[in-house]
């Protein structure tokens, strides 16, 4: 069994069912997703269910569920017991791990459920919101419009599409000429999906739209920093291990 402490919004669940795939002994195998922790953020509250579709999954909020995972991060060798007794205990963000398998697998999921959606040369990503208010605007690099524009082409047409939710960027972008797109959580990753290019901004939403993007035969332009720490690992690197040649950096200290 394994126990699943489901935390974060869309890109960071992906993550952690990523993570989870990677540690399966069999497809049938039985995970407990606690979702308690997702209540406490109005925002980010929801279970993104093709996410955790191909797994034999079943939803807790229990107290007992909990306190499991609660022990499991006592120490190592509570860990080690637990595990000796077949209970396996995920925690955390894993934004640096991607399975490939799963990745293709939940692909599948979201283009197949998502609604018919057009073809774009390329994508890009503008995120706001949470981004730009405290405390994660002194969390995360803030990549400048000269950043983007720089790695994007001279004119940009309806064959580019713009989301997000940073509404500057995207008055910006759309004023050059590109299509301002509004779609769901699925449709948005299948957009990015379905185009030639994503370019990304600091998201691990738009991180899995651009592995998609990848896994289909295209190409990513990426932030070449993430945090304003840069101590701190950047999640796109996992992006670049598996799709070295199809991964280009942008803005900062590639500038």
């Amino acid at each position: 069994m394994i126990i699943v402490k489901v935390q974060g919004g869309t890109g960071n669940q992906m993550f952690q069912a990523s993570h989870v795939y990677a540690l399966l002994r069999s497809k049938s195998q039985c995970v407990v997703m606690y979702t308690g922790t997702l209540s406490r953020y109005r925002e980010e509250r929801d279970l993104f269910q093709p996410a955790w579709e191909m797994f034999d999954a079943h939803r807790s909020a229990s107290l007992f569920t909990r306190l499991i995972l609660k022990l499991s991060r006592l120490s190592e060798a509570v860990d080690r017991m637990l595990r000796f007794v077949n209970i396996h205990c995920v925690d955390g963000y894993f934004q640096d791990q991607i399975d490939l398998e799963y990745a293709s697998q939940v692909k599948t999921v979201i283009e197949r459920d998502a609604a018919p959606i057009a073809k774009f040369q390329g994508v890009i990503h503008c995120r706001g919101g949470d981004y730009l208010a405290f405390p994660n605007d002194t969390v995360y690099w803030q990549i400048s419009l000269d950043e983007y524009q720089a790695i994007l082409p001279e004119s940009l047409t309806q064959v580019w599409a713009v989301i997000g939710n940073h509404e500057y960027f995207i008055k910006a972008m759309s004023t050059q000429g590109s299509r301002v797109v509004h779609g769901t959580i699925q449709e948005d990753l299948a957009t990015m999906a379905g185009s030639e290019r994503v370019v990304c901004s600091n998201s691990t939403f738009c991180l899995w739209g651009a592995a998609f993007c990848l896994l289909n035969g295209g190409s990513a332009a990426v932030p070449a920093r993430y945090y304003i720490d840069r101590d701190l690992s950047n999640p796109f690197d996992a992006l670049a291990h598996h799709f070295t040649e199809n991964v280009e950096y942008f803005g900062d200290d590639h500038a």
